[in-house]
């Protein structure tokens, strides 16, 4: 129980950090240097999905190293992806008879929404959580509709950014604590199933990958006694 509590505790430290470290960036550096703060906040996204991973005793391997290494990349991917989306989502929207003056948000928000999509997919890779990933979506689709607002303001923006870090960071937070919990158990974080001893990495009942660290098998043996 102490063990369970302590990682409760720290995950609540790290999404407290990871609200104040964005709403810094966004606050300070987003309006002076869009580029800068793009690389800041792919660091930040990093840094707590690491976090993430270590409280919940993730297994290292490929699946575990690109998530991170693409949120790390968020700096030099979205900006290449911004400027696709003008040179040709903007020109395909206006060819579907969408209003000029909205040709040029909605390219952005196409953008956007396709970017969660993939960053909600690598982070599934890293989880094996479904709810990990459907947080990630949702909360694009509503900075992604946020920049489709007439009223759009630096305001607007650092809202949007603070409110999908949060999000975020609270869904990994919440996967790490019920995955250590679970494997303090010797249970499937997805189903609940006794996987104690499983040796395959997959749950014998739902089936689903087991991403984080198993107990071994207890030892039901007496101990023997010393000579």
């Amino acid at each position: 129980m102490q063990l369970t509590s302590t990682i409760v505790r720290s995950a609540v430290v790290v999404w407290l950090l990871a609200v104040l470290a964005a709403t810094a960036i966004a606050h300070w550096i987003l309006p002076e240097d869009p580029h800068a703060a793009l690389f800041a906040l792919g660091l930040l996204c990093m840094t707590y999905t690491l976090a993430a991973f270590a409280l919940a005793r993730r297994i290292p391997g490929p699946t575990a190293l690109m998530p991170l290494a693409w949120a790390a990349a968020f700096g030099m991917w979205m900006p290449i992806a911004q400027d696709y989306g003008a040179d040709q989502f903007a020109p395909m929207l206006a060819n579907m008879g969408a209003p000029e003056a909205l040709l040029q948000q909605l390219a952005l928000a196409t953008v956007l929404l396709a970017g969660g999509i993939m960053t909600g997919a690598m982070l599934y890779l890293g989880t094996a959580s479904s709810a990990v990933f459907v947080h990630v979506v949702v909360l694009t689709a509503l900075v992604a509709g946020a920049t489709l607002s007439h009223h759009e303001t630096p305001g607007t923006t650092l809202a949007a950014v603070i409110a999908w870090h949060a999000g975020v960071a609270g869904s990994l937070m919440r996967w790490a604590s019920h995955a250590a919990w679970a494997a303090k158990q010797g249970l499937c974080p997805a189903c609940g199933e006794d996987i104690t001893g499983v040796r395959d990495r997959v749950c014998p009942a739902c089936k689903a990958a087991i991403v984080t660290a198993m107990p071994a098998k207890p030892n039901t043996q007496p101990a023997k006694r010393a000579a």
